[in-house]
């Protein structure tokens, strides 16, 4: 599962009581309620020796060898107008309050500063393990190597987070992760003198930043079933949002995701509905974001070696000297691919749920436990970040003879890639990467091979490393992917 800023930064304030782990792309209308749900999950497992005889293999052609990537300070380029608000919402005036008397809330930590009321409260999160700490200081202003939270309180509130406005910032962990913009949300107005980001795809200009609502209920997505509505009603949260209504955002010219992977922040009353004159004042509250001139986040501390003294033990790149030949061959139909698997190691199959949705998940698992995901429940979209060295990733080599459209309809040669152990085990995976700016890495993992969804074949979120035979094994296996049809 991908951890957004929103969702690890609330689990950590104990804000959120679900999670939707379907994409609402793909199958049935998905409803998110506020009511707390645990689900068991049987996995089929089917063991390697029953799968199709083995094929001849196919080597990945090595890539140049290179040194590793190393950040590049983009150049800084003329301010950018934001793009227009197409439909602005009513003005601010006759939605705000008086900010008079009230204080500035300003953090090296935090991209954005803003107002609020003089008898409001700033707290932070309860501080998370030790093995999180950002440094021997612990946590600085609510951050760590997961997230930052802060909480803006009104008067008399005295549990942290159950009536609070919530400023909440990436990790050095997660790294830009952005948001599609979620569909149940209505405009409330346009934030003044705030140009946020939704991307680090330099194609992707910034916008006006907005205000927003969503139900705190809950929401139905796509189109709902008879008689349930999109809107589940009041109370209703107040969140900072993208021209597109992504809860995520940047902010800062130029793009910051280019320097800061960690800029990614989101604002709001996250499971909170204000009432009375509390709305004006939160919307006031969010109206008064503005870009953070002093935004120098705490960097993790390091080693001897360079390496953050956080990161799991580094490991060689996987060998391209694996060879699969004589490997069982196992089909996946709905991703139109073939691929092959070490003897030893177990294919495991999720199954649909109960009530027919689709899972799209299968495990591939080495003797150690190391997971491979071939995973056709995701979107073929094209994502773009900083390179950076909280994110380090290398080209191992080009799949000869494979290729496919990616999401802006551009046939790509399918590559092979890794990431050294960083704070998560070593990954291999396959990608399609389009030429972009230097400094920014625009790449789709989620592959259309022509078949009835497009798929990941790649490295799952592990929690060790792989063996180095294993790791070469799964550079191997990945090799080996090839069409059916």
């Amino acid at each position: 599962m991908t951890f957004t800023p929103e969702r690890s930064q609330a689990i950590r304030a104990g804000l959120v009581q679900t999670v939707a782990v379907r994409p609402d792309s793909h199958g049935r209308p998905l409803l998110i309620a506020g009511v707390a749900v645990a689900a068991a999950a049987i996995v089929a497992v089917i063991a390697v020796p029953a799968l199709f005889p083995g094929q001849t293999p196919i080597t990945a052609v090595p890539a140049t060898p290179t040194a590793p990537v190393q950040p590049t300070p983009p150049v800084a380029t003329p301010s950018v107008t934001p793009t227009p608000d197409a439909t602005p919402g009513p003005d601010l005036a006759g939605l705000t309050v008086s900010t008079s008397g009230w204080k500035t809330f300003s953090s090296p930590e935090y991209p954005i500063t803003f107002k609020y009321p003089a008898d409001w409260k700033v707290s932070y999160g309860v501080p998370g393990p030790k093995a999180d700490e950002l440094t021997g200081a612990g946590t600085v202003d609510g951050c760590d190597l997961i997230s930052c939270v802060a909480f803006v309180s009104p008067p008399g509130q005295s549990d942290v987070g159950d009536a609070s406005v919530v400023l909440s910032r990436d990790g050095f962990e997660g790294g830009s992760v952005m948001t599609a913009p979620y569909p149940v949300t209505t405009r409330v107005a346009t934030v003044p003198d705030l140009a946020v980001w939704g991307s680090a795809d330099p194609a992707v200009p910034p916008s006006a930043a907005t205000i927003v609502t969503r139900s705190t209920r809950g929401s139905c997505l796509g189109t709902c079933p008879p008689g349930v509505s999109s809107d589940f009603g009041p109370p209703y949260e107040y969140l900072l949002s993208t021209g597109d209504h992504g809860l995520n955002m940047a902010a800062g010219d130029p793009n910051p995701l280019l320097r800061h992977r960690e800029a990614v922040f989101s604002f709001g009353t996250y499971g909170w509905g204000p009432k009375g004159r509390d709305v004006k004042t939160v919307v006031t509250i969010l109206a008064s974001s503005r870009v953070n001139p002093d935004f120098n986040p705490t960097q993790p501390a390091k080693g001897q070696d360079g390496r953050a003294k956080f990161w799991m033990n580094s490991v060689d790149a996987p060998s391209l000297r694996v060879s699969s030949k004589g490997w069982k061959t196992f089909d996946v139909p709905d991703g139109n691919i073939r691929l092959r698997v070490p003897p030893k190691w177990k294919v495991s199959v999720m199954p649909d749920d109960s009530d027919g949705t689709r899972s799209g998940v299968i495990w591939v698992t080495a003797p150690s436990g190391y997971i491979v995901d071939i995973l056709t429940n995701g979107d073929a979209v094209v994502e773009c970040q900083g390179v950076s060295e909280w994110a380090p990733s290398e080209k191992l080599g080009t799949l000869p003879g494979l290729t496919a459209p990616d999401a802006d309809g551009v046939t790509r040669p399918v590559e092979l890639w890794w990431a050294d152990a960083t704070w998560h085990p070593a990954r291999v995976w396959l990608s399609l990467v389009r030429p972009s700016s230097v400094g920014v890495l625009c790449a789709q993992s989620t592959i259309d091979f022509g078949g009835k969804y497009p798929v990941y074949v790649g490295s799952a979120d592990n929690s060790k490393n792989p063996t180095p035979a294993e790791f070469g094994q799964v550079a191997a296996m990945l090799a080996s992917v090839e069409r059916l049809k």
